[in-house]
């Protein structure tokens, strides 16, 4: 073709909307880049949070989330860049939050997505918080919610078997701390506001 043409090809076209973006960007890539920021917003909670928590439990969780997910994003990074040819996502702009959301519905609003995928919003979140343990779980589990929304995508659009594989360790694993969360902020809600005989 013409080199005019070839140029045309290489940048995306302004306003062909996300379906032609989609187009473009295979499911694989999108959960990478999706997670990748993801994982590490509440990561970034979890380190501030651990100092503050009063509840153990909680501490072993804002742990076992540092741990656990900074594994899942080494992996997904190298993924990335095995299959991609660079480690870096792309960066969560509007039109890339557009398209996860069609991607992978249920994950909830732009403002909800902004907010979980920002590490400073999450972090100054949970500081704003007048009981750190109950800040820690209402922040982790809708978190924890979108990971889980967007992996069960993932189990039936994902191509490769390696991304079906995090995606189906993240479920376990979320669902798992979320079953914690919520029976311990059960607990705590019970002792802040003891009963009424």
């Amino acid at each position: 073709g013409t080199p005019r043409a070839g140029m045309m090809m290489g940048t995306p076209m302004a306003g062909a909307g996300h379906d032609m973006a989609g187009m473009s960007v295979e499911f694989d890539q999108m959960y990478i880049d999706m997670m990748l920021p993801h994982h590490t917003s509440i990561i970034a909670l979890a380190q501030a949070a651990q100092e503050r928590l009063t509840d153990e439990r909680l501490r072993a969780i804002a742990g076992n989330i540092i741990t656990s997910q900074s594994a899942e994003n080494e992996e997904l990074r190298g993924h990335r860049e095995g299959w991609y040819g660079s480690a870096e996502p792309m960066p969560m702009d509007g039109a890339m939050m557009g398209m996860m959301m069609e991607m992978m519905p249920g994950m909830g609003d732009m403002a909800v997505m902004q907010q979980q995928m920002d590490p400073h919003a999450l972090v100054s979140a949970f500081c704003a918080g007048e009981d750190a343990d109950l800040a820690f779980i209402e922040l982790t589990i809708p978190h924890h919610l979108m990971a889980i929304r967007a992996s069960e995508a993932a189990l039936d659009e994902a191509t490769r078997e390696e991304i079906r594989e995090v995606a189906k360790r993240v479920i376990a694993d979320q669902q798992r701390e979320i079953e914690e969360l919520e029976q311990i902020a059960a607990e705590i809600g019970a002792e802040a506001t003891p009963a009424s005989s």
